[in-house]
């Protein structure tokens, strides 16, 4: 979308797609979800996403608490970090992708913010 993101959208969600290179040398998808930034941001509870988040603050300017503010964010010298690694993931060629928006996911009320896309080797 070229439109400016409307200010009073505080409902910030993440679209997450993690793939593995298999033995046809393509990307095959391990899991797809889709996740409320503010609600890991914001929640009391440890899971795997607010562990990665967490350990993202050490690296950037990254939101601590909801609503987002319009601003420049950044990730720098980023290092995953142990502990931090799902256990089904295994030795291998990783993809991760990340699609930051407000509202629904691929709805009429969908607004862009930003996404990711990070390649990894994982040697364990």
């Amino acid at each position: 979308m070229d439109s400016e993101p409307r200010k009073d959208r505080v409902d910030i969600y993440s679209h997450i797609v993690v793939t593995r290179v298999g033995n046809s040398k393509s990307f095959q998808s391990l899991f797809s979800t889709n996740v409320d930034v503010c609600n890991i941001v914001n929640a009391a509870k440890i899971n795997l996403f607010k562990m990665w988040y967490k350990n993202q603050l050490n690296y950037g300017n990254f939101l601590r608490q909801c609503p987002l503010n319009a601003s420049h964010y950044y990730l720098r010298g980023w290092q995953f970090g142990e502990g931090l690694m799902p256990p089904f993931i295994t030795s291998g060629s990783y993809r991760l992708e990340t699609y930051n928006f407000f509202g629904k996911y691929k709805g009429r009320d969908e607004d862009f913010i930003m996404s990711c896309t990070v390649d990894a080797v994982i040697h364990i």
